[in-house]
């Protein structure tokens, strides 16, 4: 499969040769400058639409890095570019194929949580947009309907407050270090860190569930420790090869760009703000 890997310079943070290097190391990958098969977008938000639409013209599969492009009309374009030229477009959000992230999503799933009230989270701010994402996997996709934020005058941190229709909220600061949460259910409470080796299962002692705030062992396992980045792309190329893409598409990567966008105004009002997914929204 030829792949290129586009974006670079200003913005990029290493993440084009950080590709490179994994998809170097693929077997059946050639990575290529002319006529790909496939192209990962890096680089500065801003450049995303330009670079999309020129693969998708091409006829080339994007896997774009986060967030979708500077604003939602860019992202709705590259949308509509892809659909129009019957590509896929994925976000690559690594964080999605942790092994820890996948038994919690199991959790929620099979209802052994209960009902999920609270997400709580925490990360270093180059990592908001994974956790955005994470919870929208555990949500099944769920728009969210309000969002207010808050900046400290302290320190150079913030922190989400996202309200969901079906009563669940989303917590999510700033701090340092990679993404973690904690989904608190009306059974149960996972905690996890996507690059940890352990998922703390810990039960809140309701319908007859352990409620001695003791780790639950029997759900307790190493499941950490993966190259992560080298598994979405491994993912990625399968999905090219198999007509099946596998990660978050472009519908998720844009609930996730309207939660900042309406985060973006309510730390300018100092207000609750309202997620709008309308298309053609507030940019």
């Amino acid at each position: 499969m030829r792949i290129a890997v586009t974006g670079g310079g200003d913005g990029d943070d290493g993440r084009a040769d950080h590709h490179r290097r994994r998809l170097r190391a693929m077997p059946g990958v050639e990575l290529v400058d002319t006529r790909p098969d496939a192209v990962v977008v890096c680089g500065r938000p801003s450049l995303h639409r330009e670079l999309t639409e020129r693969a998708a013209a091409a006829g080339a599969h994007v896997l774009c890095e986060p967030p979708l492009a500077g604003g939602v009309p860019d992202a709705e374009a590259m949308v509509d570019a892809c659909a129009h030229a019957g590509v896929s477009l994925t976000l690559a959000h690594p964080t999605r194929f942790s092994p820890a992230f996948e038994a919690a999503r199991r959790a929620v799933a099979d209802g052994r949580l209960g009902r999920l009230g609270t997400v709580n989270g925490v990360c270093h701010p180059d990592w908001a947009t994974h956790l955005v994402d994470l919870v929208d996997v555990l949500l099944d996709g769920e728009q969210a309907a309000e969002v207010y934020a808050r900046a400290s005058t302290v320190a150079p941190a913030s922190v989400l407050v996202v309200r969901y229709p079906g009563g669940s909220v989303a917590t999510l600061g700033h701090g340092c270090g990679t993404p973690g949460l904690e989904l608190v259910g009306e059974r149960a409470t996972v905690r996890f860190d996507p690059f940890a080796r352990l998922l703390d299962v810990r039960a809140t002692g309701r319908d007859g569930d352990r409620g001695d705030g003791r780790r639950d062992d029997r759900s307790a396992g190493r499941l950490g420790g993966a190259d992560l980045d080298a598994a979405m792309l491994a993912a990625f190329v399968a999905g090219v090869r198999d007509g099946r893409p596998q990660g978050p598409d472009a519908a998720a990567g844009l609930r996730g760009l309207r939660i900042a966008r309406a985060a973006r105004r309510s730390l300018d009002t100092g207000r609750p703000a309202p997620v709008d997914h309308r298309p053609g929204g507030p940019g």
